[in-house]
């Protein structure tokens, strides 16, 4: 007749069935904080990527008006292409004589300020000419253009599946002032 010891009978191999599951709990928490890891990624992205466009598109004003200051530029045609390029995206153009209220900034520069001090009218719709025909540009009066984007960063879902942009729900909406010297 066979005995066993009791050491040999408790000694055990591999894993139990708890072990293993309280594992797989850890490894699918981790799996989940990488997924929403990846969700923020994502939204960065796309944040990054609409200011890029917002940015390119202030700055294509400064420039072209650099180039053409007689010249006529379009307001209304501007803000028909930002809305195609941008969710909910406006914008508004402001020339000064002034840089800002202290006056002496001189090279362009992007704010996230709703309206810089200096500007007190702001050409929404129409025609821009900068210079009248004829006029020369005298250095003491230089002028400066402040160029306002606004875009939707959020969109939900209406009742038919189709997309809402954001574009007044405070959070969600975000503008770049580009400011230059012409």
């Amino acid at each position: 007749m066979k005995t066993f010891s009791s050491a040999a009978s408790q000694r055990q191999s591999g894993f139990s069935l708890l072990e293993v599951l309280i594992s797989l709990l850890i490894f699918s928490i981790g799996l989940m904080g990488l997924a929403g890891l990846q969700i923020v990624a994502m939204k960065a992205n796309q944040n990054a990527m609409l200011r890029s466009i917002a940015s390119e598109a202030a700055y294509g004003v400064l420039d072209q008006l650099r180039a053409n200051p007689r010249g006529n530029f379009d307001v209304d045609a501007w803000k028909t292409a930002l809305g195609g390029a941008l969710p909910g995206g406006t914008g508004k153009i402001c020339v000064t004589t002034a840089a800002n209220a202290t006056g002496g900034k001189t090279s362009p520069s992007i704010t996230s300020a709703a309206k810089p001090s200096s500007c007190t009218s702001w050409l929404t719709a129409g025609t821009l000419t900068v210079l009248p025909t004829g006029a020369a540009v005298e250095r003491p009066s230089l002028k400066f253009l402040h160029v306002q984007v606004t875009w939707a960063q959020a969109s939900v879902e209406d009742a038919t599946g189709a997309k809402q942009w954001l574009a007044d729900s405070g959070d969600n909406v975000q503008q770049i002032t580009v400011t230059g010297q012409l």
